[in-house]
């Protein structure tokens, strides 16, 4: 039987940090898996202050595309500059409300003067609309994957990765804390014998 070494707090040092790397990779996973089925519920999230929301709609079209991710940054109407897109909630023709994005043109008092893509100019009133904010960015690529996890397939290739991908780094985690005992204990007999 071999001689086993005192524990040191080296090794209570590692075995925490191997802990906490798992609990930390676990939370990772929590937390896609939450913006995952937010995602799926609604077509939108919010997170480090932007409003992300899957866009559904032609009237930008040429713009902003149906089916892209659209960064919202939350900002406050005060300041948007013409050129701005900007993002608001309007209601549709069922009665629902949806957010709309338009290009800014001018700033008066408390009237916005929007177009949209057709060219058509109008006139948003700060007192009775809501703004979301400005948009930031607009992602094909992240609104095709949007689309992807939104079908029964995409989610479960979705969380199947998660999961290989928790799995292979707990393992590499554990991995690398057995070898680096080994290498310790190596070390130890070598100085030893």
């Amino acid at each position: 039987m071999p001689n086993r070494r005192p524990v040191t707090k080296a090794d209570v040092g590692k075995a925490v940090m191997t802990v906490v790397n798992c609990l930390l990779i676990l939370m990772i996973l929590l937390f896609s898996l939450v913006l995952t089925l937010t995602l799926l519920k609604g077509g939108t999230f919010s997170i480090f202050g932007n409003s992300w929301h899957y866009y559904q709609s032609d009237v930008m079209s040429g713009e902003v595309e149906r089916n892209e991710l659209l960064i919202i940054n939350k900002d406050t109407p005060d300041t948007f500059q013409p050129d701005d897109l900007i993002a608001f909630y309007a209601t549709d023709a069922k009665g629902t409300r949806v957010i709309q994005i338009a290009k800014l043109i001018s700033v008066s008092d408390n009237y916005y003067e929007v177009t949209e893509a057709t060219g058509d100019p109008f006139i948003l009133d700060s007192t009775d609309t809501v703004f979301i904010g400005k948009v930031e960015m607009h992602s094909k690529l992240l609104g095709h994957l949007v689309q992807q996890m939104r079908t029964k397939e995409g989610r479960q290739i979705f969380l199947g990765w998660s999961v290989a991908l928790l799995l292979f780094s707990c393992g590499l985690t554990i991995l690398l804390h057995v070898r680096s005992d080994r290498r310790l204990q190596q070390l130890q007999a070598d100085a030893v014998g």
